[in-house]
């Protein structure tokens, strides 16, 4: 949406906020484009995009953004960043339309009316366009049929017009295959390291850099609005407990649902898993890989049995990045949870017992069991505790209506909390002091409702339950924080940390640049346990190996010769870098037949978003755009 923005463009909150501007265009359209020139906040070739109807527009998007984001919807930046995107999206709407026209492109009222019936919102059960529901469904949002209609047909317009666009491009294969040889082109290379560790110690600080990294970078350190509540959520799960259900009850729901509870067999184990390429792979220098990899599994059993904990060893050795650090733990596994090789090894060992190296398409698992069990039924006395929540949830689903009665009766007689958890069984929870912002997802509540609990005093509870999923939830307003910069005495220890990590990776970038050149010229040649070396380098990744995420150097890693050391250091997680490209291999022939289907298509479609691209931003350039920036200044989102 804005630069602002687009730096977050990653995260999914975000890219929500993109789909539902998007949504919001196909569904309310962007108006007729006309409107006199008094009240024109732009013109695109003569045609009017009135001061109303941007307004408008710009409600509905602000409306949008601010319940999906709210702890960005103050910032006045963010704010004129969207007036400008929302302008610009009418604007990009405008040329799109004239285009289409211009060509010819059409929408047959039979097409239209076929594209309205795929609208999952005006569908019957059963799938199909049911009118009465398309009636009632535009009444409700105060949109007359005929406006959805004619926005929807410029929608549809629009997107014909980019198909067209797109149909002009073809891609010849040989072409995709260059790509795809420069995409998965696999590099090896060797580097020495200056781990930033070792020039931590020799980092100092003063009081001044602290205060001017404070004070420079001040926005990091804001607190936001955050409030304090006490609350209490009334819904089928948490009041299940006060409705007890009888044994019988119990005993007789166990003997309808039995399958139910039929557990399958399992294993609890530990692994070190050692990755190689699978057994007749044409991967450079697979087969030298494969026995190293087994040479050291079988190294690593032999550890074992001489008494070295299986534990410590998967945290030396295992290459498996969620159970390494937790000693190789799996947990307990059903049976085809896991591949079927080390299924079968588990089921054949005795507990405590570790097995020769298993093989996978993976790579080599060497599995210890902790334990394991047959399939079998559980009993009632297992699973009672279960059946009982089940059937309280059940009792309690029926009794809610006069549950919510309760609460709401206790609310206008003025009880406390505590009165009414222990009058309706549940108990009074504490959210601690957390930012406003998080509250919907804390209590699964309404952005609406947020609004409501800003108009309670501290100390008060809301004068009426708000909506959960399943129920309601009573809330009581202990303390209000407004937002505040954290004061630098209870940051200043992170930024001792952030500051010495950065002059530490700056000491070791100037070590590195001062030892290249005499290692670049061979008077110099680095120790062999210095020497090491990473292989797997593609381009479409920005990690390198154990060096961690570093996309300048994988960018300079492939487009530099071989054997020719990099002519700069290079900055990464754990340090800094001098590199030399070593070695080169191209994806193989079998590798490009497996993948050529999907990537070809992948291909194209990237090619036509290109040719796309490039036909609008040509149509934007000519375009003769005014913008009335005055007015545009005096519209303000409510």
């Amino acid at each position: 949406m804005l630069d602002i923005i687009r730096v977050r463009a990653q995260s999914w909150g975000v890219k929500v906020i993109f789909g539902i501007i998007i949504l919001v265009f196909i569904f309310w359209g962007v108006g007729s484009m006309t409107g006199g020139t008094a009240h024109t906040v732009a013109t695109v070739n003569d045609q009017a995009i009135s001061a109303q109807e941007y307004s408008q527009e710009l409600q509905r998007q602000f409306a949008t953004f601010r319940q999906q984001m709210p702890e960005l919807a103050g910032n006045p930046i963010m704010a004129e960043g969207l007036k400008n995107e929302v302008l610009q999206l009418m604007i990009t709407s405008a040329i799109k339309q004239q285009e289409a026209k211009r060509l010819g492109i059409i929408v047959a009222p039979h097409e239209l009316l076929a594209m309205i019936g795929k609208i999952g919102l005006f569908q019957d059960s059963a799938g199909k366009f049911d009118k009465t529901k398309y009636a009632e469904q535009l009444a409700a949002r105060k949109i007359v049929p005929g406006d959805f209609e004619e926005s929807y047909k410029k929608q549809i317009a629009e997107e014909k017009l980019q198909a067209y666009i797109a149909l002009t491009v073809d891609v010849p294969e040989a072409e995709a295959r260059n790509y795809f040889n420069f995409s998965l082109e696999k590099r090896k290379a060797e580097y020495l390291l200056f781990p930033v560790e070792d020039y931590k110690s020799k980092v100092t600080l003063a009081d001044a850099d602290i205060e001017k990294y404070y004070t420079d970078n001040k926005l990091d350190f804001e607190q936001p609005d955050r409030i304090h509540l006490d609350y209490l959520v009334l819904t089928p799960a948490t009041l299940a407990k006060a409705y007890p259900v009888s044994k019988e009850a119990i005993a007789a729901a166990y003997e309808k649902d039995k399958a139910l509870y039929r557990q399958q067999a399992r294993y609890d184990s530990r692994q070190i898993f050692l990755r190689c390429p699978p057994e007749g792979s044409t991967e450079d220098n697979a087969a030298a890989k494969i026995a190293k990899a087994k040479a050291l599994a079988l190294d690593i059993i032999a550890q074992a049995k001489k008494g070295e904990d299986f534990a410590d060893l998967a945290k030396k050795y295992s290459e498996d990045p969620n159970s390494a650090p937790l000693g190789g733990a799996l947990g307990w596994m059903n049976k085809g949870q896991l591949p079927p090789e080390i299924d079968t090894a588990a089921f054949a060992m005795k507990k405590g017992e570790i097995s020769a190296p298993v093989r996978s398409q993976f790579g080599f698992h060497i599995i210890k069991l902790d334990d394991k069990s047959d399939e079998q039924q559980q009993t009632l006395a297992q699973v009672e505790k279960d059946i009982a929540e089940t059937l309280g949830v059940e009792k309690a689903r029926a009794d809610f209506e006069k549950v919510q009665a309760k609460a709401e009766e206790g609310l206008r007689v003025g009880k406390s909390l505590a009165d009414m958890g222990k009058e309706l069984g549940a108990a009074v929870e504490s959210s601690g002091v957390v930012p406003v912002a998080e509250l919907p997802a804390l209590l699964s509540i309404q952005q609406s409702s947020l609004d409501i609990l800003k108009n309670v005093p501290v100390g008060k509870i809301a004068p009426s339950p708000l909506e959960v999923k399943d129920g309601i939830v009573v809330v009581q307003v202990k303390e209000r924080m407004a937002a505040a910069v954290t004061p630098l005495a209870e940051v200043r220890a992170q930024i001792v940390e952030t500051l010495s990590a950065q002059k530490a990776q700056e000491l070791a970038r100037v070590a590195a640049a001062e030892a290249l050149p005499a290692i670049a010229a061979g008077t110099v040649t680095p120790g062999a346990d210095k020497l090491k070396e990473v292989e797997n380098i593609v381009r479409v990744s920005p990690v390198v190996g154990n060096l961690g995420d570093a996309p300048e150097l994988v960018s300079a890693i492939g487009s530099a010769p071989l054997q020719k050391w990099l002519p700069a250091a290079y900055v990464t997680p754990v340090g800094a870098v001098l590199v030399r490209p070593t070695a080169s291999v191209a994806p193989s022939e079998e590798e490009w037949l497996k993948q050529k289907e999907a990537f070809l298509a992948r291909y194209l479609q990237r090619k036509r978003e290109e040719i796309v691209s490039g036909f609008m931003q040509d149509l934007q350039a000519t375009a003769k755009i005014t913008i009335n920036a005055d007015l545009l200044k005096q519209i303000r989102m409510q």
